[in-house]
């Protein structure tokens, strides 16, 4: 299972990062560590990640860190990032996949999209699939450029949902919708697990609703654009 998150928050700030870390740690996706992608790799500590948020940035066009969490089962992708204008690459994302998931680690994730998780952790947009589907549907292009695709389990918060339409969300050819704080989680069919014969024109349907140039990098010309400040 591929889940990713995308922030209207800067996640370069330790305080925010840890809130978000030991929440999912209480929820059960432990981490036994998590490193610095270059220069180094250094054990997962509070004081080294406070390190590898301050120290001079990988990235010098963009102040950004990618940090790797691993667990037992799960490894967590962090891009921490003080952006510095609009649209300048993938930031403040965080991307968790499981490894032949069990049960526990299966209904964690899907307990992100119920309840407040999101609103209370300024998430803007999110999705829930396997790793190749995301794949298959990834193209390039950010998302302050595009919408990442269609998949099993998709978040829209309030800022997606005001700038595309709510009535247009509520009215695609969803197999469920639910309203969650701060959002609307969208199913494109019942189960991960039974995957329906018309799942290409499920997802073409609802793009073209959408708009297919808001999937295209550079086509939507009003995309929120997330992150742009700390968000305090």
């Amino acid at each position: 299972m591929y889940l990713s998150m995308a922030f209207d928050a800067v996640l370069a700030d330790p305080v925010r990062l840890f809130a978000l870390l030991d929440e999912m740690d209480s929820a059960g996706l432990s981490l036994s560590r998590i490193d610095d992608v270059e220069p180094v790799r250094r054990p997962y500590s509070e004081s080294t990640v406070r390190a590898l948020l301050t120290v001079p940035p990988v990235t010098r066009e963009l102040p950004c860190r990618n940090l790797i969490g691993r667990g037992e089962r799960s490894r967590l992708g962090i891009r921490a990032c003080t952006p510095v204008e609009h649209g300048r690459g993938s930031v403040n994302i965080v991307g968790i996949t499981v490894k032949r998931p069990r049960q526990r680690e299966t209904s964690l994730l899907l307990g992100l999209f119920d309840g407040d998780f999101f609103a209370r952790h300024s998430v803007a947009y999110a999705l829930l699939d396997t790793w190749p589907e995301y794949l298959k549907q990834h193209v390039a292009g950010t998302v302050n450029e595009r919408l990442p695709g269609i998949f099993w389990l998709n978040w829209l918060s309030r800022r997606y949902l005001d700038a595309i339409g709510e009535d247009v969300i509520l009215g695609l050819p969803w197999f469920w919708t639910a309203p969650v704080s701060g959002g609307l989680a969208c199913w494109l069919y019942e189960s991960l697990d039974d995957v329906p014969d018309d799942r290409a024109d499920r997802v073409s349907a609802v793009e073209n609703a959408i708009g297919q140039e808001k999937f295209v990098k550079g086509g939507w010309q009003n995309i929120p654009q997330l992150a742009a400040s700390t968000g305090e």
